[in-house]
């Protein structure tokens, strides 16, 4: 099951001592509203939480770089994977153009891709690198959009009831915050942020080995810029 917004809203008057509990169209309720959702952003950005994956799967064309994710429910992009154990790594623009430049128009299996922003739809934009040579699928998982919260009723998307708590925590520092308790509202947001560390546990701690090829700017750019003779 999933947190309600009612129990958010009515827990956050109760615990606070603010506004009226039967009350759902005060200005606290408002404010209540708002703070949900800043809560909720801000945890949404803090990990990719189990409870907000989803599938994604995009048909490449032979000679087609470029290609639109058609899906309004994806949120962010986690990785992408060409198949055959070909998982896709982000190209800056900058890195891009070095290699496009260097290649041209050559194609094959993408190992790479590049983020082009979203359209007015709000749908991702990808770029493949090199441009596939022939017809496939590219597999991956991202995360779902968080909708945003109007009104004391219905279900918060996705966050599972155990989350509860640390929803609440966060909307402790917003509640002081507003009552001009600057100090101990630093103090009940820095409580939200760990208790979303515990909540996502070791794996935000945790970063995948990546091996790259070509090597590491910091390698590339150390190499260029040091003075003296290279020895292989």
């Amino acid at each position: 099951m999933s947190v309600t917004v009612s129990e958010v809203i009515q827990s956050s008057k109760r615990i606070h001592r603010i506004g009226n509990i039967s009350d759902t169209t005060d200005q606290v309720t408002t404010d209540l509203l708002r703070f949900l959702n800043y809560v909720l952003s801000r945890a949404w950005r803090f990990h990719p939480w189990d409870f907000s994956l989803q599938d994604i799967s995009i048909t490449l064309a032979a000679d087609t770089a470029d290609y639109t994710i058609s899906d309004a429910s994806l949120g962010g992009i986690n990785w992408l994977d060409a198949g055959g154990d070909n998982y896709l790594k982000v190209l800056t623009q900058k890195r891009y153009r070095q290699w496009f430049k260097r290649t041209g128009e050559a194609g094959g299996t993408p190992s790479h891709y590049l983020r082009r922003g979203r359209t007015s739809a709000g749908y991702f934009k990808l770029t493949f690198w090199p441009t596939p040579a022939e017809t496939g699928t590219v597999t991956g998982e991202g995360k779902k959009k968080l909708t945003r919260v109007t009104a004391v009723s219905g279900d918060i998307e996705f966050f599972p009831d155990e989350f509860i708590d640390v929803i609440l925590q966060g909307m402790a520092g917003y509640i002081e915050k507003l009552k001009g308790n600057d100090e101990l509202s630093l103090a009940e947001f820095k409580k939200f942020e760990n208790d979303l560390r515990l909540a996502a546990g070791d794996e935000v701690m945790r970063e995948d080995e990546e091996w790259e090829s070509p090597p590491p700017d910091k390698y590339i750019f150390g190499k260029r810029n040091r003075g003296g003779s290279s020895v292989a």
